[in-house]
């Protein structure tokens, strides 16, 4: 599966999953952990599976180095609008930012329904991976 098609994804589930979090692992390079605990023959071993779509922490963990979260919250509206997330790049040389959740030009239309926090997390720091996503 392609980044792109990751998060598309992403972009339309109603909530996080176990398939999901299997999808960003395999797309990201990250081993997955051998059963449902993170335990091997009654042994911890890392990394444990990360549940990514449905914890703000484990979505953390994919933010790549040097960008920061500069804006999660959820937008305001009759019904919720859903979540939405911005991460930057801090560099007055060159600065970067990546959204998932936002409106096209503050056209609500455009909105996607990112429906978890952690789901818009996880979108938005994999378009930080790849920018031109």
């Amino acid at each position: 599966m392609t980044l792109a098609a990751l998060i598309a994804k992403l972009e339309a589930a109603p909530e996080g999953s176990d398939a999901l979090d299997r999808e960003i692992a395999t797309v990201c390079g990250i081993e997955w952990s051998p059963d449902e605990d993170g335990q091997f023959g009654g042994y911890n071993i890392l990394p444990r599976r990360c549940r990514f779509t449905s914890s703000l922490d484990a979505a953390l963990t994919l933010v790549p180095e040097g960008w920061r979260v500069f804006e999660l919250c959820e937008w305001a509206g009759i019904p919720p609008c859903g979540w939405h997330c911005v991460l930057d790049v801090r560099d007055l040389v060159t600065p970067q930012r990546v959204s998932a959740g936002l409106p096209a030009d503050n056209d609500d239309r455009e909105t996607k329904q990112i429906r978890t926090p952690a789901l818009a997390l996880c979108i938005a720091a994999l378009k930080a991976r790849d920018p031109t996503v």
